[in-house]
């Protein structure tokens, strides 16, 4: 009960055990070792219960035990026992789920014969992957899986030597933070070993791997003492093992499932590749390995086309990969050749560590590459939609996985978005964006230090848009130089007001919504340059030759130094956007020789009534989603002085000395006023009417459905101004009312 067995292996390499065995027979000297007494105390039977066998090398402790043993050891004839033990595999410092249970049964000689002939089988079952790496590596690695051992192990009467047998099957391999799958790959290892005790090696005379399409065979031999500097536990290495077999395509992609997620359930593969491999050192690891394929094909269910990989070569030797050029082409039995990409690859040795690839090729459909890409799993498109002609000749020198975010940062080469010269372009939509940029033309040139976009041409919020882009390797920002020939507020709302992506049930019923709207421009865009527009349109309001600096830091956008010519006049500002959830817009405006007859002929209501030339300043403020929001919460502050005003469809003076309204004109030598807007109003904080024989003073103010409120006086030239208002202007702006007002107070009215 409880027994405790302590196995030891010396530096010569044998077991204490040997101690309890006579020494083996020298055949020179025909003898058979010491000779145990004619008569002794024997056991028959020994039971164990609750029992424990511990694992030492020399003075090292292994964390490596056998707990739990039970079963019986027994004779069953002179010289000859029986045994069958079971045990729980244990590791110090290791916790398991479902470690399984160990088996070992069969039958050995007496100690007077060595133990010999001996015939035993061990059986490992109802054990988790992870469980018996972390039990021989102490990690997990992360792999999940079943795993079965059967080990048929057998020793003649003459000799040290033992012939094994060994059946491993392993299944529902994958990924831990992965699924299950019913195609999740298995595998079946049969092998033939010849081991002495008295010899550090295994020889592996003959192993099979098979998978579900898949076949290796193997030879060769298993150092068991070889010294590992990273970690003193592990001493698995090879003298020297050769393998050769067969791979299938849908076995790989069914590992490739296993272990990397987004493989679309819909991709297929078919074909096979020769596999070549020699395995050395320590710890055990492919020295070299040649991959060779007569070509593969791969599908997804919902496309027709089909992708044909090349025949191609893998070669892994020295420490030095490479790829042989292999192509890619794809398209349908109605269209092929719709696409090829060229790749090629070359890895440094241990002293060059460079690895360079090669990617070349062309396509008339991108977005069928970047399907393809997604279906593996490779979200080569980052959130970009892109679709049309493309092509491309890049290459790196450090980034071997050309999958990894950042990795078209690194290239080398160009690439071409559309077709050159009349062919069509490409469309480009982003998540940010209500709808996509349509017939894009671009080539972009990667050169060491230095990355140049031209776009030559492009469709995007209304307007054709053509520039430049730059950026400088240690820059955090792009370079740019833009032009298009025609844009207006209206266009950009629709193109990136995050309304115009909202759903009903996001609008009516918010709580509801499956995710909140997206930002207006991702968090990591950093831009700045020079921007031209043709036609500039604020309905009812148009620029022309907009142009000025624009930068772009994530959701806040700036434009600074910006001019252009404003009905006749010249406008100069600046504007600030800070595109979040609810836009917030900042601008401040210089006007000089503003024509307000062309100004006001933009607006039906207020056609051919007003004339003259304004100058002044004006800043605006608003936030909101939409055109009403930004109308309830605009607020404005500004002045504005103005050369030879004219009324012409309103005869002020008349009007003002009858107090009653008068159709005709009025002119005055100049005019000023102060004025700023909230709450849907203009609030005229000062007016002034001049010429020379009198002016015109007031206050008040007009909404934005052009409602009057004003409170005039006269003051003839050199005189001082009345205490109050005498007239009070109501109605609309287009037909005015105009009533007396008795001077009753020296104040306001409000």
């Amino acid at each position: 009960t409880s027994p405790s067995l302590n196995l030891v292996r010396d530096s010569s390499g044998d077991f204490n055990l040997a101690e309890w065995l006579p020494h083996p027979a020298n055949p020179s000297a025909g003898l058979v070792g010491p000779a145990f007494p004619a008569y002794s105390g024997r056991f028959h039977r020994i039971e164990v219960e609750g029992g424990r066998v511990n694992f030492k090398r020399a003075d090292e402790k292994l964390p490596f035990a056998f707990v739990g043993v039970e079963g019986v050891v027994e004779t069953f004839e002179p010289g000859r026992w029986h045994i069958d033990l079971k045990a729980v595999p244990w590791r110090a410092a290791a916790s398991f789920q479902q470690i399984g249970m160990l088996h070992v049964s069969g039958n050995v000689g007496g100690t007077s014969s060595r133990l010999r002939p001996a015939k035993v089988d061990v059986a490992w079952s109802d054990a988790s992957l992870s469980d018996v790496l972390r039990l021989v590596d102490g990690d997990d690695f992360g792999i999940r899986g079943a795993l079965f051992l059967q080990l048929d192990a057998q020793t003649k009467e003459a000799g040290d030597a033992w012939t094994i047998q060994a059946h491993v099957a392993t299944n529902q391999i994958h990924r831990w933070n992965l699924a299950s799958r019913p195609d999740n790959p298995s595998l079946s290892l049969n092998a033939r070993l010849s081991w002495d005790p008295s010899k550090d090696y295994v020889d592996l005379m003959q192993a099979t791997v098979e998978g579900p399409g898949s076949q290796t065979r193997a030879r060769g031999r298993i150092l068991l003492n070889a010294t590992v500097p990273s970690r003193s536990t592990r001493s698995l290495a090879a003298d020297t093992i050769a393998a050769q077999g067969i791979v299938s395509m849908r076995d790989l992609l069914a590992w490739a499932r296993a272990f990397r997620p987004g493989i679309s359930d819909q991709m297929n593969a078919r074909g096979f590749a020769a596999v070549q491999a020699n395995f050395l050192e320590a710890p055990l690891r492919a020295s070299s390995i040649a991959l060779s394929s007569g070509g593969a094909d791969l599908w997804t269910s919902q496309q027709e086309k089909v992708a044909h990989v090349s025949p191609f070569e893998f070669q892994n030797a020295s420490g030095k990969m490479s790829i042989s050029p292999v192509t890619v082409t794809w398209g349908s039995q109605e269209t092929p050749g719709q696409g090829s990409f060229r790749f090629e690859m070359v890895a440094g040795s241990k002293r060059n560590s460079a690895t360079v690839w090669h990617v070349a090729g062309s396509t008339t459909q991108v977005r069928d590459v970047i399907a393809a890409a997604i279906a593996a799993s490779f979200n080569i498109s980052r959130g970009w939609d892109l679709a049309g002609p493309f092509a491309c000749d890049l290459r790196w020198s450090r980034a071997p996985r050309l999958w990894q975010p950042g990795a078209l940062a690194q290239a080398l080469g160009w690439l071409q978005v559309g077709a050159s010269g009349t062919g069509p372009g490409a469309q480009l939509h982003a998540g940010f964006l209500n709808f996509p940029i349509d017939r894009v033309k671009a080539r972009a040139d990667l050169k060491p230090g230095t990355k140049h976009i031209a776009l030559s041409s492009a469709e995007a919020f209304g307007a054709h848009w053509s520039g430049i882009f730059d950026k400088r390797d240690g820059d955090s920002e792009w370079q740019f130089n833009l032009s298009a020939d025609e844009l207006s507020t209206g266009s950009l709302d629709r193109a990136l007001n995050p309304a115009w992506r909202e759903t009903f049930v996001d609008r009516f019923l918010p709580f509801l919504a499956a995710h909140s709207p997206e930002s207006a421009v991702p968090e990591n865009l950093r831009a700045k340059g020079r921007i031209t527009v043709d036609v500039f349109r604020m309905l009812p309001l148009t620029v022309q030759h907009l142009q000025g600096n624009l930068s772009i830091s994530g959701r806040t956008v700036n434009l600074t130094n910006a001019t252009g010519d404003f009905y006749g006049g010249q406008l100069s500002g600046s504007l600030q956007a800070s595109l979040i959830g609810s836009p917030a817009y900042r601008a401040a405006f210089n006007f000089s020789r503003l024509d307000l007859q062309s100004l006001t002929a933009s607006s039906p209501n207020l056609s051919g009534q007003f004339a003259g030339l304004a100058s002044g300043q004006i800043t605006l403020e608003s936030h909101g989603a939409n055109r009403a929001d930004l109308i309830s919460q605009l607020k404005c502050l500004g002045n504005a002085d103005i050369a030879n005003p004219r009324l012409r469809a309103f005869d002020l003076s008349a009007s003002l000395y009858s107090a009653a309204p008068r159709p005709g004109t009025d002119e005055f030598a100049n005019a000023s006023t102060e004025f700023s807007c909230a709450q849907r109003k203009i609030a005229i904080d000062k007016m002034s009417l001049r010429r020379r024989s009198d002016r015109v003073d007031g206050w008040g103010s007009v909404d934005f459905s052009r409602g009057l409120n004003l409170f005039l006086s006269t003051t003839p030239q050199g005189a001082e101004p009345p205490a109050t208002p005498m007239f009070h202007l109501t109605g609309k702006l287009d037909s005015p009312q105009v009533a007396a007002v008795p001077a009753l107070s020296s104040h306001r009215p409000r």
